[in-house]
């Protein structure tokens, strides 16, 4: 039995050795994506705070209406807790790549691993048994944190790796003529959109909307491009007209501006779909909702 134990605590030790000596090559691949990662994970952070904030708020609304149903409160509040807790464990996917994350972290676990391991080895040699399956249960934990560490460490990587090159904030909005909230039906009416960004040029961009067949888009009303380095094409299909502006090259500091004429056909509200995209770049999406009143 205490040969076993001996056994075990030497496996942790040149475990952590090992560990120890694959920490710094895991972070000197790290580190390139570093940069890339920081911006990127930062907006993502934002994001996803924003909707969990969002979550809450409509749980907590829905709460408030549910006082007969005990198991309906039971799951609302099961998921306002889920909610609030990924909320304050929201942490950027960033700080596994840095020398912190990547290095410090799971060195000073290894060392405490390989410290621990020799202090079991230490009481194995004057028969303290108790002591020595004490330490080897503390080695072992902490050598599992480290290799979670890296684990951290290597799929950031790999997510930084995989993922597009970058993401750009682009400034999209949407008006009606004279700041209307509604417009009529059978009646023309105008829709403005301007779109660009500040943060950085980009090459092949293309935007695609999609307005439903409630929303008819004349024949003559059809947006043109407004120079030769823009071109919009339109199709028209049963459900759908599908309008699609493209340009080799957007350059930052420039907006540009879309009129669309539509003519309503149906009451209610309509919703048109955006998409944005361009070479290196991660897909946006937005949409805006046309009231129609009679």
């Amino acid at each position: 039995m205490s040969e076993a134990v001996l056994q075990i605590l030497l496996v942790l030790a040149y475990l952590a050795i090992g560990l120890i000596a694959i920490t710094f090559p895991i972070y000197a691949i790290s580190v390139n994506y570093l940069p890339q990662e920081k911006t990127e994970s930062e907006k993502e952070r934002k994001k996803r705070i924003e909707k969990l904030r969002k979550n809450i708020a409509k749980l907590t609304d829905e709460l408030s209406g549910e006082k007969e149903d005990a198991e309906r409160v039971s799951k609302i509040r099961v998921q306002i807790e889920r909610y609030k807790t990924e909320l304050e464990g929201t942490e950027l996917r960033a700080d596994y790549l840095t020398a912190k994350g990547a290095v410090r972290n799971p060195i000073i676990k290894l060392v405490l691993a390989l410290l621990t391991a020799g202090i079991g080895i230490h009481f194995w040699t004057i028969d303290e048994l108790s002591l020595v399956i004490i330490f080897g249960f503390v080695s072992g934990g902490l050598s599992v944190a480290a290799l979670y560490n890296l684990y951290k460490t290597v799929t950031a990587v790999e997510y930084a790796a995989l993922r597009p090159a970058r993401t750009i904030d682009f400034i999209v909005e949407f008006s009606l003529p004279k700041s209307k909230e509604k417009i009529k039906v059978n009646k023309a009416s105008e829709l403005k959109m301007v779109f660009g960004t500040i943060e950085a040029a980009v090459e092949n961009l293309t935007m695609i909307a999609e307005f439903p067949s409630e929303l008819e888009i004349p024949v003559e009303e059809e947006p043109t491009a407004g120079s030769t380095l823009e071109c919009v094409t339109t199709s028209r299909f049963p459900e759908k007209t599908v309008i699609l502006y493209e340009r080799p090259f957007f350059p930052r500091n420039i907006t540009t501006t879309m009129n669309f004429g539509i003519l309503p056909k149906k009451v209610g509200q309509h919703i048109i779909e955006f998409c944005i995209s361009g070479k290196g770049i991660r897909e946006i999406t937005e949409e805006f909702v046309v009231t129609v009143v009679k």
